[in-house]
Formats: C-alpha cells, structure tokens, sequence
C-alpha cells in the first residue's frame, strides 16, 4: 500500500519540476536556491512551490496604493500626533493596525481616542476571536471603521485573507477587505459579488515602498496624499507568520498583501479536480 505522505510529496516534487522546466524552457530565470531551501516542518501545499517560483522573478511591480508608517517606538500621545499628521495630507484611508486594549485614563488615552474618533477614514484592528479584548474606544467606533486582523494559527502557512465573518452580533469584515471598501468600491464590490468567505493571497512579484517612521510624517506627507496608509508596528518582530513566501512576515504586510490583491482585481482559481 502506498503511504498518502509519500505520494503526496511526489507529486509535489513532479509538479516542481515540471513548472521549472517549462520557466527555463521560455527562458524566465528563477533562483533555485530560493525556492529548494525554503523548508520548515509546516504544511505544505502544491500552490506554495509555483508562489516560490513566480516570486523568485527578478521583474517586481511596485504597488503604488499603498504606504506604511511605522510607530513602534511611539507613545500613544506621539501616535495620536502621528495620525493627525497624516491626516493633514488627506490620505485616502488609514488601515491603524494596532489595538490599545489597557486604558490608562491619562491625557494621551483622551488624545488618542478623540483623534481615531473624530476621523471616519480611520479603520481599527479588531480582534474577531469569541470574548478577546478590544481596544477601549472599541465600543465608540461603528462597524464599518472595523477590520478583523485574525490571520491563523502559529505554524499555518497564510495562503488566504478572510473576506468577513460574524462576530458580535455583525457581520465585520476583514482588515484587508474595510480597508478597500473604502479606497476602491469598485474593487470591493467585485470581491463581494464572487461570494467567497476567503481568497487567495497573490504575494509573487510585488514590491512595497520602504516604511516611514513615525517623526518622518512632517516631512514626507506628500506621499500619504491620496493612499492607504497602514499604520502599526512594522520593524519589530511580533506577529509574524508563514507564507508562502517568507518564513516569518509581519501580519501587516500580510494585510498589505491582501490588499494588493483585492485592488489588482484578478482573483487566483484553484481547482479542486
């Protein structure tokens, strides 16, 4: 009898090569290194090895929509400051990828929660697991400035972003999905009218503008005119996770992947036959 793990990995490797072959045969370089030396004791899945491949091209499109800021070193007051900073340069939305879940009752606390109030293209990381804690605005904030951040398990390799799912008695979309709601209804209606609880992720080939700190604001906001500007801890090393890709990436280019995705309109089929 012939063991299902065996098999499986066979045809992995069968699929591999085959795709190899057929790249060097019209000529595309691909860096094997990149690709055969990915390997961690996750799951694996036949889509990974053609993502690894596509992204080992040299050629990379940079995505213009969106920008990051990083605020990991920032106080709450100097986060409030930073929002109203780029708000001041009329970004298109602002995905705020950070949840403030202990109160401090201080001036910073008022600061904050005035600012991500009083701004309705502020979206805010919500937690979509049964009785987590939320930011303590949290309860101020409608639905529709809400965006789910939930992207998996410890080890599951993020193949996928959630669209939306019920949680608290609503239906919340997805981090990814509010944001495009709001910067492109075009796009989000197009990823609505498929009907699918998930999506895959399109990560090969993408390049994103470098992250600002949070004191560069001031002197680059012309670049935040008119983009989505995510916003949140992106240098440090919390929340990370495997993809396809990348052993170990930030949850918020995660997020920045997906929405990439949502905005290039193209969504990936995989059959199941």
């Amino acid at each position: 009898m012939i063991d299902n793990k065996i098999l499986g990995k066979s045809i992995l490797h069968a699929s591999l090569i085959t795709a190899l072959s057929v790249l060097c045969s019209i000529g595309i370089r691909v860096d094997l290194d990149s690709i055969f030396n990915y390997s961690y004791n996750i799951d694996s899945d036949v889509t990974d090895f053609y993502t690894r491949v596509a992204e080992s091209r040299s050629v990379k499109t940079l995505v213009e929509d969106i920008r990051f800021v990083d605020i990991g070193a920032a106080s709450r007051g100097q986060i409030a400051e930073t929002l109203m900073e780029i708000e001041n340069f009329n970004p298109a939305i602002i995905g705020l990828d950070v949840q403030f879940i202990e109160q401090h009752f201080d001036a910073d606390d008022s600061f904050l929660e005035e600012v991500i109030i009083s701004n309705d293209n502020i979206i805010i990381a919500t937690d979509a697991t049964a009785d987590s804690p939320q930011s303590f605005f949290y309860d101020k904030i409608p639905t529709s400035r809400r965006g789910f951040i939930n992207l998996g398990d410890e080890m599951e390799v993020i193949r996928k972003y959630q669209v939306k799912r019920v949680f608290d008695g609503d239906i919340l979309l997805s981090f990814p999905a509010q944001i495009v709601k709001g910067y492109n209804p075009e796009a989000f209606s197009k990823l609505m009218k498929r009907g699918n609880g998930a999506e895959y992720i399109k990560y090969p080939s993408k390049m994103f503008y470098e992250p600002y700190a949070y004191f560069q604001v001031p002197q680059i906001g012309k670049e935040l005119t008119g983009k989505v500007v995510l916003v949140g801890d992106i240098l440090g090393n919390s929340d990370e996770h495997f993809t396809p890709i990348h052993p170990r990436m930030k949850g918020l280019m995660i997020h920045a992947y997906s929405v990439a995705s949502i905005l290039d309109g193209k969504f990936i089929k995989v059959s199941n036959g």
